[in-house]
């Protein structure tokens, strides 16, 4: 049940971590191009991917906690 609940408030963090980043960072520009700033295309090709595996395993991990918690729920009753 621990583990569960662990497994829970971790992937509700990660989603959250998720909506901030791309709600507010992510927009910015980083400086790190020799030239100065990425180019557009090279900044949607290097992110898009990232943000699309971090929701995803964010969301695997709130879905696995949440299944063990409704399994040890029904376990006990």
């Amino acid at each position: 049940m621990k583990l569960a609940i662990t497994q829970i408030v971790l992937g509700a963090l990660i989603v959250g971590n998720w909506l901030t980043f791309s709600l507010g960072i992510a927009w910015w520009r980083i400086p790190s191009w020799p030239g100065g700033d990425w180019p557009e295309g090279v900044w949607r090709v290097l992110t898009v991917p990232w943000f699309t595996g971090y929701l995803v395993l964010g969301l695997a991990v709130l879905g696995c906690g949440i299944a063990q918690f409704l399994k040890a729920r029904g376990d006990k009753g």
